[in-house]
């Protein structure tokens, strides 16, 4: 009885570990490309002698 919930345990924290390391690889190739697309959109704006207003929300300093 005590295998067998020991077992049970074991297969729910890997497949768990499994699913959110997919999950937060996804969300960070996401940020990347919202990243680039942003970076390619600035750049283009600063070429072509536009002015470009950017304020950051993240609360970081």
């Amino acid at each position: 009885m005590k295998k067998s919930i020991l077992n049970s345990s074991i297969k729910i924290v890997v497949l768990s570990t499994i699913v959110t390391s997919a999950y937060n690889q996804s969300i960070e190739d996401h940020q990347s490309k919202n990243n680039m697309n942003f970076r390619s959109i600035v750049e283009n704006a600063s070429r072509s002698q536009q002015v470009v207003w950017v304020e950051d929300f993240t609360g970081l300093n």
